[in-house]
C-alpha cells in the first residue's frame, strides 16, 4: 500500500513523502508555477555536486530520495567533533556556491540534508539569486533566525549574506541553539543591529577559536564578515573544539592549556613551573 505524508504546501509548492510498496520511501515536489519549476530544476542540475538528486516526476514536479534533514539531526545533542565534521562540509558547500556566483538566500536546517554517505546535500532553491536568476518581487526570501540582517532591507544580496546563515547553522551546530528567537523581521534587524551574536555566552564550552569564527561569519555590517570562504575554512579547520581549561601565570604574562593540547598533568606543569620559580629566586638571591 502507498502512503503519503504532507510535508509542506503553500501557494507556490506542494512537497509530500510517499512509502512505496517495496517500504522505500521518496520525497515529491509539485510545483504550481512552472517558471518556478524551469529555475529549480535548472539550479539542481548546475548544483549536481551539492543538491540533493532528482528526477522528473510528472509535469512541473520532481521526486528526490528521502534524507534525513539537518533539522532532523539537530534535534540531539551533537559531539564537538562530529559539529566541525558538518560544519567544514557546510562551508565546502558555502565554496561552491560561492565559486559560481550563487546566492542561496535562504540557508537553513531544513533546507539541508544528509545522503547516504553523510554528506550534505542542499534542497530548496526557490529563493536563489545569480546572474541568471533575479528575485522575484513578490517572492520573500529568507527566515527569521537564520537570514542575514541585510535580507530584510534589500532584494540583491551577495555570497555574503549565506555566509551569516551558515554562521547561525554552526552556532546551532556546536552550542545547541540559535542566538535570535525573535520572528518578526524588523524587530530581528533592530536586535541583530544592538545584540551581536555571541556563542561563548550559549555555550561556556566552546573554544574561543569557534566563537571567534562564528562571530566574524555572523558580523551584522557586511563588511565585516569574511572576504572569501576559504579564509572561513582555513579558521575553521585550525581551530580548537574545546575551551582552554586551564590558565597560569608565566613571565606575568597569561598562558592557556587546554586538556586538549597539554601532555601533563596540570599538577605536574605547575610543580615544574614553581621549580623554575624557585631557582630564578635563589639564583638572584646569590648575585
Amino acid at each position: 500500500m502507498i502512503i503519503d505524508e504532507p510535508i509542506k504546501e503553500n501557494d507556490r509548492v506542494e512537497v509530500f513523502s510517499r512509502k512505496l510498496e517495496d517500504k522505500s520511501i521518496i520525497v515529491i515536489k509539485k510545483f504550481k508555477d512552472s517558471i518556478l519549476y524551469e529555475k529549480e530544476v535548472s539550479c539542481f542540475k548546475a548544483l549536481k555536486k551539492i543538491a540533493v538528486p532528482i528526477k522528473k516526476y510528472s509535469d512541473c514536479s520532481f521526486e528526490s530520495p528521502y534524507y534525513l534533514s539537518l533539522e532532523g539531526l539537530l534535534k540531539q545533542p551533537l559531539s564537538p567533533l562530529t559539529a566541525k565534521r558538518i560544519a567544514v562540509n557546510l562551508l565546502k558547500i558555502l565554496q561552491i556556491l560561492h565559486s559560481l556566483e550563487i546566492v542561496h538566500a535562504d540557508l537553513k536546517p531544513s533546507n539541508i540534508f544528509l545522503d547516504d554517505n553523510k554528506q550534505l546535500r542542499l534542497n530548496d532553491f526557490e529563493t536563489v539569486q545569480s546572474k541568471n536568476y533575479l528575485p522575484k518581487e513578490d517572492l520573500c526570501s529568507g527566515t527569521p533566525g537564520f537570514s542575514a540582517p541585510e535580507v530584510w532591507i534589500q532584494s540583491q544580496l551577495d555570497w555574503r549574506a549565506d555566509q551569516y546563515s551558515a554562521g547561525i547553522i554552526l552556532c546551532l551546530l556546536f552550542c545547541g541553539q540559535k542566538p535570535y528567537t525573535e520572528t518578526a523581521p524588523e524587530k530581528l534587524y533592530e536586535i541583530q543591529k544592538n545584540e551581536p551574536v555571541n556563542p561563548g555566552s550559549l555555550n561556556p564550552d566552546l573554544s574561543g577559536d569557534i566563537n571567534e569564527v562564528i562571530k566574524k561569519m555572523c558580523s551584522f555590517e557586511v563588511n565585516d564578515r569574511y572576504e572569501s570562504p576559504v579564509d572561513i575554512l582555513n579558521d575553521l579547520e585550525n581551530a580548537a573544539i574545546h575551551r582552554a581549561k586551564h590558565q597560569i601565570l608565566v613571565d606575568d604574562k597569561s598562558v592557556v592549556i587546554s586538556s586538549q593540547e597539554r601532555k601533563l598533568p596540570l599538577w605536574a606543569i605547575l610543580l615544574a613551573l614553581a621549580g623554575i620559580a624557585t631557582g630564578a629566586l635563589l639564583l638572584l638571591s646569590t648575585v
